[in-house]
């Protein structure tokens, strides 16, 4: 195993990166094992996010929140900084489960 250590310097902020990756791993790879997390967890509830959560967040729109029975659960986000809520594509039915903006 290898330490990687990633600093990222932007005009507004500096963003630090870490991660554990075996040499010959790739980053898909590593990802992959990680979203395996969720292989086996049962959802318990799917609702919207609340106005009141997203004002947690600092977020505009509010996206669906996939709650499992041991209490973890999943708030999709428009992109890997969290900057909003984002949408959910199923493949049943093509169906699309979007963003809605707060106070809606």
């Amino acid at each position: 195993m290898e330490w990687k250590l990633i600093l990222i310097f932007t005009s507004s902020s500096l963003i630090i990166k870490t991660s554990i990756m075996a040499k010959t791993e790739t980053i898909t790879e590593f990802w992959n094992k990680r979203a395996k997390t969720l292989v086996g967890k049962t959802i318990k509830e799917v609702r919207y996010m609340t106005d009141e959560e997203a004002e947690q967040f600092m977020w505009y729109k509010k996206p669906i929140v996939i709650i499992f029975t041991d209490g973890s659960y999943i708030i999709p986000q428009m992109d890997d900084e969290g900057n909003d809520g984002g949408a959910v594509y199923c493949s049943e039915d093509n169906l699309n489960f979007p963003t809605i903006n707060v106070g809606s």
